[in-house]
């Protein structure tokens, strides 16, 4: 097997999706892994990167990184917009939970994760990976339209991918860049008051994408 080969397959990304780990305990690794693998093979692929310094460089967003996920709550629920909220899968699940926040469609961006109450919710799925590669922004018209629908019948909205921070927190922010007006650095801070403890954190690439929208925007003279 060549040496270009090998590296192909190094850099394959396994989506992890939510573990259970002791029946209670939920592990969110997806962003996690893609971003410490990425930054494990950056060291290996060059070897002059490979001192002191630069081992604490990488080191260090990955332990920040971390530490914000060991304090997830996976079944927490944010309300972003009225009519709008924010989740992992975890609370995507549960029916009672559904119920108690009258969610009446739903956004699935989760992989490997179905949609669980097709008979009394609507739903808009969207499959694609938490890779920075990934072409979100393709999607943001057509969901956008799916949550208008839905917020203008006095509906209830729900925005999920695996674990509520980079996939379907750059959805979120999207939609609050469009529907208020805000650069995306705006929207992000908007949408991250509205979180009790979890972040949105969408990876590089999304955010390029993001930054992209705001150009959009600008030009549609969206942006106040």
């Amino acid at each position: 097997m060549n040496a270009i080969m090998k590296k192909s397959i190094k850099r394959k990304a396994i989506p992890l999706g939510c573990i259970v780990i002791n029946r209670d305990r939920y592990l969110v690794l997806n962003l996690i892994t893609m971003r410490e693998k990425k930054e494990k093979d950056d060291v290996v692929d060059t070897p002059q990167n490979t001192g002191p310094q630069q081992t604490m460089a990488n080191s260090t967003p990955r332990m920040l990184l971390q530490m914000r996920y060991d304090k997830y709550q996976r079944m927490d629920i944010d309300e972003i917009l009225p009519g709008l909220y924010l989740s992992g899968c975890n609370p995507a699940e549960n029916k009672d939970l559904m119920e108690s926040f009258k969610i009446t469609h739903i956004v699935n961006m989760a992989s490997y994760f179905d949609n669980q109450f097709p008979k009394t919710i609507k739903y808009y799925k969207i499959k694609e990976e938490d890779l920075e590669e990934t072409n979100l922004l393709q999607y943001f018209e057509k969901t956008f339209k799916f949550i208008d629908d839905a917020r203008k019948t006095k509906g209830r909205v729900l925005v999920h991918c695996n674990a509520g921070i980079s996939r379907a927190g750059t959805m979120i922010t999207g939609y609050v860049m469009r529907t208020k007006g805000m650069t995306m650095t705006q929207a992000m801070e908007f949408a991250q008051s509205k979180r009790r403890m979890n972040p949105i954190d969408p990876n590089e690439g999304f955010m390029k994408q993001l930054k992209k929208y705001e150009e959009m925007l600008r030009k549609a003279k969206v942006l106040k």
